[in-house]
């Protein structure tokens, strides 16, 4: 009795960790939502791990106005946020801790001034995009961009 009792319980571990193979791992990506809540439009973007060496390829084909936000599945972890507007310049961010399955969204007018703080004024050159449509874009950093109006 004690045999088939032991055999039944080594059955019953087997049954649960194949079925929790079957039944996958949670995931291990969030999404991350930059939101432009300002104007003028945003440029270029750049979202990078927080241990990253370099910002990487801008994410935007074209501008990102007002009211609009790029969502980005990343892996879960600290990334860091580079943007650059048509007039006044950039804004960064560190540190923004993304947990899996989870959305996190991270305003443009809450991210550090950089051009306020260093005392540039509007109206130095960025750079730009003649493309007059908003796009979805990876990069060399095979992450895509999606646009959306929020």
């Amino acid at each position: 009795m004690e045999r088939s009792a032991l055999m039944s319980w080594v059955g019953l571990v087997l049954m649960a960790s194949a079925l929790s193979l079957l039944g996958g791992c949670p995931p291990q990506t969030g999404m991350l939502q930059v939101i432009n809540d300002i104007d003028p439009p945003l440029v270029e973007l750049y979202i990078t791990p927080g241990t990253a060496e370099d910002w990487g390829s801008n994410l935007l084909d074209s501008p990102l106005p007002k009211d609009w936000l790029c969502e980005i599945e990343v892996e879960s972890g600290s990334w860091d946020i580079f943007s650059l507007n048509a007039e006044s310049g950039g804004r960064m961010i560190k540190g923004v801790e993304v947990a899996p399955g989870k959305t996190q969204s991270v305003y443009v007018s809450s991210m550090r001034d950089l051009d306020a703080e260093e005392g540039k004024g509007a109206g130095e050159e960025v750079g730009g995009s003649s493309s007059g449509a908003l796009a979805v874009t990876g990069g060399e950093d095979r992450y895509a961009c999606s646009i959306m109006k929020q």
